[in-house]
């Protein structure tokens, strides 16, 4: 596929994760601590477009093995995203929003400047 492909795939993805995040903060701020079911699906749904896309760019534009730093920052980054409603239950709702808010602004900071 292209990499225009590819590309596209991912904004969806980080489309779906930005929603489903939103959706879990929203819902605890509405005193829920479980985010309905299709919250969980996008962020499951979004992650893994995510992921796919992005090895499968990485593979177009011509990325080996030793990766650069930043994708080891983004693959970071992806975890803690994927483990945002667990451990969203654990900290207080304005946290929560500075956590979410901080981490896609590094993912973006990575996937658009790919320092080092």
């Amino acid at each position: 596929m292209p990499h225009s492909i590819y590309l596209y795939l991912h904004l969806i993805g980080l489309i779906l994760l930005t929603l489903s995040i939103g959706g879990v903060l929203f819902s605890r701020q509405a005193g829920e601590m479980k985010p309905p079911k299709p919250v969980s699906l996008m962020h499951g749904v979004g992650l893994l477009f995510l992921l796919v896309a992005g090895f499968g760019m990485m593979a177009r534009l011509g990325v080996g093995w030793p990766f650069p730093m930043w994708i080891w920052a983004k693959l970071t980054l992806w975890l803690l995203l994927g483990g945002f409603g667990s451990y969203s239950k654990r900290l207080s709702v304005n946290v929560c929003w500075i956590v979410a808010i901080s981490l896609f602004l590094a993912v973006v900071f990575f996937g658009v400047f790919q320092p080092v």
